[in-house]
């Protein structure tokens, strides 16, 4: 999920929009022994859009028994200020991107399933905890020459994307734009860690890298070692059922519910449990 100047709503021709996917699971880390799950979307981007994303929540359906969809979507206001926007503008922009998100994907046959939380960016920042765990992460990380470094290397590795693909021919903007980048992963260091407190779950991204689970994720010893798991997809003809796991080296996933015991979501606080949808 890290990184800075994703694309924003980019539109979609009637032939992309009926596009089908299957999930192909290309690092399990011990997925299969969750029973919940957290989808985190990067807003704007493509894999999170229409039929891959309908075939990533479909897939996440069929193989846990509660989903949490987090809706990261004001952490990327940090993309807008770096870009010149006034902080609050920048908060204000993001927050109404989220929602455009939430009522573009999360359609009505969704709505109605119990087992799908949606989570907003900002229910985090509002809690009670959540400056105290900034803190705390931010000395975890200044302490530790082994995560200041991970952040680090992240950090310029966005700017090495950003300018290539902005066609930047040098290195001007590079000073301002990993100062945002730092700030950017260090919240999504410290949130991160207010999920993992409080649910435990398979964490589900279709990007190469996680850096929060990464550096803070508490690792088992059943398979789950690099803290999330990554998924890709495969484009399909329209007879084939779209939720369908593909194989791969690291194992294919269930399509079938838990037969008993579901695990509980009171761990998470009761402003985070309801479905949050823009607009009621």
């Amino acid at each position: 999920m890290s990184g800075l100047n994703r694309n924003h709503g980019e539109r979609l021709s009637d032939a992309d929009l009926a596009k089908k996917f299957a999930i192909k699971v290309k690092v399990a880390d011990g997925y299969k022994d969750q029973r919940v799950a957290r989808l985190h979307i990067s807003v704007g981007q493509p894999y999170h859009e229409n039929g891959r994303f309908r075939a990533t929540l479909d897939w996440a359906l069929g193989n846990f028994d509660q989903v949490i969809v987090c809706v990261n979507d004001t952490l990327q206001r940090h993309n807008l200020v770096f870009e010149g926007k006034d902080p609050k503008d920048a908060l204000r922009i993001s927050k109404e991107r989220g929602e455009n998100w939430v009522q573009r994907n999360i359609t009505a046959e969704y709505r109605v399933d119990a087992r799908l939380k949606i989570v907003r960016w900002e229910d985090w920042r509002e809690l009670d905890d959540y400056k105290e765990t900034m803190a705390d992460t931010r000395e975890a990380i200044e302490s530790d020459s082994g995560k200041r470094q991970a952040i680090e290397d992240e950090a310029v590795t966005f700017w090495e994307r950003v300018k290539e693909r902005k066609g930047l021919k040098t290195d001007a903007k590079k000073g301002d734009f990993l100062k945002h980048s730092r700030a950017y992963l260090k919240e999504e260091c410290a949130v991160f860690q207010m999920m993992f407190a409080r649910t435990e779950a398979a964490d589900i991204y279709p990007g190469s890298t996680l850096i929060p689970c990464e550096l803070f994720k508490p690792k088992k010893k059943d398979g789950a070692k690099r803290g999330f798991t990554r998924i890709d997809f495969k484009e399909i003809s329209s007879s084939e059922p779209a939720s369908r796991t593909l194989g791969s080296q690291s194992g294919t996933g269930r399509l079938n519910m838990f037969a008993s015991g579901r695990q509980s979501l009171t761990s998470v606080p009761p402003a985070l449990n309801p479905l949050k949808f823009a607009g009621g």
